[in-house]
């Protein structure tokens, strides 16, 4: 790099800090969170608070796109771009060894967000070199760069870009933003897999006259907590109306709500016939539930379930459980 360039870009971070803060030290919590994220001791973490002007800044509109993902894991936008400059990125570039998720067979349903530029800055381009059958659908970024254009991805589309650039021998590197989204894989030949219950076993095959929602059913009732049984959230969610959000009382049992990594509320499998509170929501298209699967990320997971309304009707619908380890309270 440019050491001038090195040089102005450690200036504006240094004036962005003073700009942001006015407390030199960081905080215990802030040293706490890198400790965890980076394996610091406590001095090592404060010094590297301290000494992180010359870190890369990420654009607002890359910020935008991992934000959720990235809190999740409990980074905030100054770690998260530490990591990218210690070499934990999340934006994969020609020849980089792919990410152990990548090779396993979830991996394979990841999706990535492109950004068009150098040989691949239009559509039809895109198409060639991935061997889509149309056009990709674009998204608008707006940042401190200006407008940029992006298009949605998954795995294959992403290695045959790779290939493409390595076969027209094209020095361009492209910028790949991996998405974490939530895992939907319902069983067309069992209730697989049900909150609350081992239905891979022969008695919960489907038998004639059971029904459960199927894989591509729609519309599609899921069962809501926290956040998501919230009309304004929700709305803002799916770009739509308040005043369409219509979310009824109901129950589940054979799930429990723990905090989750010390600060988020996540449902978890319990066999148990506890009865957890929330709402009833149906979700009316495909579109709409790609965005329930995006914000909840790769750490849950879809799984059928009863839901009770408080008229005492009975209806099969779907929530979204957490399929990590509980390290919760």
């Amino acid at each position: 790099m440019d050491p001038f360039e090195e040089l102005e870009r450690m200036a504006l971070n240094a004036v962005a800090e003073y700009t942001l803060t006015s407390d030199a030290e960081p905080s215990h919590d802030e040293i706490e969170r890198w400790q965890r994220l980076f394996r610091y001791s406590y001095s090592d973490a404060a010094d590297q608070l301290r000494c992180n002007l010359a870190r890369a800044r990420i654009t607002d509109e890359h910020w935008d796109l991992v934000r959720l993902e990235k809190e999740a894991d409990g980074y905030d936008r100054e770690a998260y771009e530490h990591s990218m400059q210690n070499g934990q990125s999340t934006c994969s570039q020609p020849n980089d060894q792919a990410p152990e998720a990548e090779s396993s067979g979830r991996g394979n349903n990841a999706v990535y967000i492109f950004k068009l530029g150098g040989p691949l800055a239009e559509p039809r381009q895109i198409q060639t070199a991935a061997g889509l059958s149309s056009f990709p659908n674009l998204i608008k970024g707006f940042g401190e760069q200006g407008i940029s254009s992006f298009c949605r991805v998954d795995t294959m589309a992403k290695r045959a870009i790779e290939e493409w650039l390595s076969r027209e021998q094209v020095s361009y590197k492209p910028t790949f933003i991996r998405l974490s989204k939530a895992r939907k894989e319902l069983s067309s030949a069992s209730s697989y897999p049900r909150l609350g219950q081992d239905s891979t076993l022969p008695q919960h095959r489907l038998s004639c006259g059971e029904s459960f929602p199927a894989q591509d059913e729609y519309p599609v009732w899921y069962f809501f907590y926290g956040a998501l049984a919230d009309p304004v959230f929700l709305a803002g969610l799916f770009s739509v109306p308040e005043a369409g959000m219509t979310l009824l009382p109901a129950t589940i049992s054979g799930g429990v709500v723990k905090t989750w990594v010390g600060k988020y509320k996540a449902l978890f499998n319990e066999p148990a016939e506890a009865v957890l509170q929330g709402s009833a929501f149906r979700v009316e298209s495909r579109e709409h539930e790609q965005e329930l699967l995006f914000y909840e990320t790769e750490k849950y997971e879809v799984v059928r379930c009863t839901i009770t309304l408080s008229t005492g009707e009975a209806i099969q619908g779907c929530t979204q459980e957490a399929n990590e380890p509980p390290w919760c309270t």
